[in-house]
């Protein structure tokens, strides 16, 4: 699936619960802070997995101060990296 792919999927809740993992966190953290910049990102993020979460029936299933911990990391972490698998190898 592509990067594109994925975080329509995810944007949608299309995507598979079965692939909501803990790298796809990761993964969709990182793709939107590349399409919405470090201001629009975070409340995108939590926004979503609130969304994502209670389409697939979890409404309890989701941490505020979790997730923004996180996505000041992957922000924190972010440099020239082409796509995603070089972020994650990096």
């Amino acid at each position: 699936m592509t990067d594109a792919e994925f975080l329509e999927a995810f944007e949608t809740t299309a995507l598979p619960r079965q692939l909501w993992t803990h790298t796809a966190h990761v993964r969709m953290g990182y793709l939107m802070f590349q399409k919405y910049g470090n201001i629009e990102a975070p409340a995108r993020i939590s926004t979503g997995i609130r969304r994502y979460n209670e389409s697939k029936g979890n409404p309890t299933g989701f941490h505020e101060t979790r997730t923004v911990a996180f996505a000041r990391l992957i922000a924190s972490r972010i440099g020239q990296e082409a796509d995603w698998e070089a972020f994650q190898a990096s």
